[in-house]
């Protein structure tokens, strides 16, 4: 996987964060793969309509959105066998610890506050770029 391009869902409805988070992205991809939905009902069905493999996605998770939250999102998703694997960081504003533990109880891979400048978002980037150089996932 370090050869081939990162896969990027963002769940986010805030369309200046999305923005931003697509900007640090094509820091250092050009071209980055990367889907925005507004909320977690439209996440879901977007993982299930594009079959996507958990092994070539990352999901980057607001927790404060419309319809379905974050939380809510992470329990439909790790409830379904066939989405379960997918490798989720929590990208939120939200510093409560309430909501760091509900999200580590999901199994999250990380969970990052969002800052009020684009060096946070590129600290994000800089995270998903290392683990996807430093950890093995499983074959496609």
């Amino acid at each position: 996987m370090p050869n081939e391009r990162l896969n990027v869902l963002l769940v986010e409805d805030d369309e200046i964060d999305a923005e931003a988070m697509l900007r640090a992205l094509k820091r250092t991809q050009p071209h980055p793969h990367c889907t925005i939905v507004p909320d977690g009902v439209d996440a879901l069905d977007h993982l299930r309509q594009t079959e996507s493999d958990a092994s070539s996605t990352v999901i980057l998770l607001d927790l404060n959105l419309p319809r379905m939250s974050g939380i809510e999102f992470l329990t439909h998703l790790r409830a379904d066998r066939n989405l379960r694997s997918h490798i989720v960081f929590v990208l939120t504003t939200s510093d409560r610890h309430e909501d760091k533990v509900a999200a580590y109880a999901h199994h999250v891979a990380g969970y990052c506050v969002k800052g009020h400048n684009m060096d946070s978002y590129h600290r994000v980037v800089d995270l998903l770029e290392s683990y996807q150089r430093i950890v093995s996932f499983p074959p496609i």
